[in-house]
């Protein structure tokens, strides 16, 4: 028999029994009413919204296990044991089952996620900053990793190299900029496309009408993704030279977004990423060999009325990036002079800054590159 009133006190009772794990037939008989009666005593009382959606999982998950896992799910992947600092639904799904032998479906997963962002108050500058101090306390070794366009070059004049054969009369001349603790190496990239991948995806049915048969269609999709691949397989050669370059192999690039990055860890490889938003990503540094003071090295390298310039052959690009060293060690050493002694003239040649600037350019390593010589 049902009763018919219940008290606020019974209900909120009713409810928080609920959301420790009763079951809802137990709570009915408990408090003489129906299971639809507790739907809306829940629905009415002011019940946290995660609360109610662990319970709703409880099913399937224990409440203290799922405690574990939204806490896990505020730490960063890499520090589980994954390749990529972003969790997502198939890298959720694998870790809860590997932990505690649970199976989960991908709509489960992407709750999970979104609940574990709610808990966390931190801001995400503080949260990253925590992060990259926690990976370093663990021994990994952070490396900042950069692409700057310098300029264009016609195909032609990198024919004679025999790197590949290219579709465009025009290249864009990218370097690249990866910055150890120790030791910053910098090399080349010439790309088709643009050498970062932040493009939404493609519309095939719009793209395809674009051309008037299906065998122009084809060929020009089939050429993007040919573009595309060599990028990547140029980026992943360049990743694997600082691989063996660098003595702690626990290696964390440390980036901004890029669709490539996707491509790269989907091969046999070693490679972890981790992607941080832009505007803190700018703000990082490698305090070892860049000094605490100065600007980052990135406002020393990139020029943007370079970007447009073109190259009439190889040398000239040799040429561009030692000059871009050349003023890039002394305007750093002079600047971190300057603020670290607070004062508004220093003299290049003084023996200090000769010391300073020195061992500056000895942390500037050259990969083994066909555009980058005599440097």
């Amino acid at each position: 028999m049902c009763k018919t009133r219940h008290t606020d006190d019974e209900k909120r009772e009713c409810v928080n029994e609920y959301l420790n794990g009763k079951d809802k037939y137990y709570l009915a008989g408990k408090y003489s009413t129906s299971v639809r009666t507790i739907d809306r005593w829940i629905a009415k009382i002011n019940t946290n919204e995660i609360e109610l959606r662990k319970r709703k999982r409880y099913i399937c998950i224990g409440l203290n296990i799922q405690d574990e896992i939204l806490k896990s799910l505020n730490t960063n992947p890499i520090i589980k044991g994954f390749k990529i600092s972003q969790w997502n639904e198939a890298i959720t799904i694998k870790y809860i089952k590997d932990k505690y032998n649970i199976n989960i479906n991908r709509r489960m997963a992407k709750n999970l996620i979104e609940d574990s962002k709610k808990i966390n108050d931190i801001s995400y500058e503080d949260r990253v900053y925590n992060e990259i101090e926690e990976m370093e306390s663990l021994g990994y070794n952070i490396v900042l990793l950069d692409y700057i366009k310098i300029g264009r070059i016609a195909s032609r004049e990198v024919e004679c190299l025999e790197l590949r054969k290219y579709t465009e009369e025009k290249l864009d001349v990218n370097l690249v900029v990866i910055r150890a603790n120790n030791n910053m190496y910098l090399d080349i990239i010439l790309s088709e496309a643009k050498v970062v991948d932040k493009s939404p995806r493609v519309n095939i049915r719009e793209l395809s009408n674009k051309f008037k048969n299906n065998d122009e269609y084809e060929r020009i999709v089939n050429i993007r993704k040919q573009q595309r691949k060599d990028i990547v397989n140029d980026k992943y050669n360049i990743l694997d030279k600082v691989f063996k370059e660098e003595r702690n192999k626990k290696i964390v690039f440390t980036t901004k977004w890029d669709k490539d990055i996707k491509r790269i860890l989907g091969r046999k490889n070693n490679f972890k990423f981790y992607i941080i938003e832009d505007e803190v990503y700018n703000d990082l540094r490698q305090n070892i060999y860049k000094g605490e003071y100065g600007e980052n090295i990135i406002y020393y390298f990139y020029n943007e009325n370079n970007t447009g310039r073109i190259y009439k052959n190889i040398k000239e690009i040799s040429q561009t990036v030692k000059g871009k060293i050349k003023r890039y060690v002394l305007n750093s050493t002079m600047d971190n002079y300057k603020l670290e002694n607070g004062v508004n003239y220093v003299d290049e040649n003084d023996s200090n800054m000769q010391k300073n600037k020195d061992k500056l350019r000895k942390k500037i390593k050259i990969l083994k590159s066909y555009f980058i010589h005599n440097i």
